[in-house]
């Protein structure tokens, strides 16, 4: 799970990637958050389900955010 978070309001941006390492359960996560809006906090945000274009598997969004600037040692862990 990668969550891109805005740290001065610690917040997340809204979306998120998630590395499914088996295909079989594709079908499965996205009948059960496509539609997604029982969130914990007041949010009028309803969640979909998309396919990434640009980068698949944990290796390639490893290489993609290795040097990210989120990845500083001045950002604290929870938002690594």
């Amino acid at each position: 799970l990668y969550m891109p978070m805005d740290f001065a309001r610690s917040c997340n941006l809204g979306y998120a990637f998630i590395n499914l390492v088996e295909a079989s359960v594709v079908p499965r996560f996205r009948l059960a958050f496509s539609g997604y809006s029982s969130w914990r906090v007041r949010s009028s945000k309803i969640c979909q389900v998309t396919w990434s274009d640009r980068d698949q598997g944990l290796k390639a969004n490893m290489r993609r955010y290795r040097n990210s600037a989120v990845m500083h040692r001045s950002v604290p862990d929870e938002y690594k």
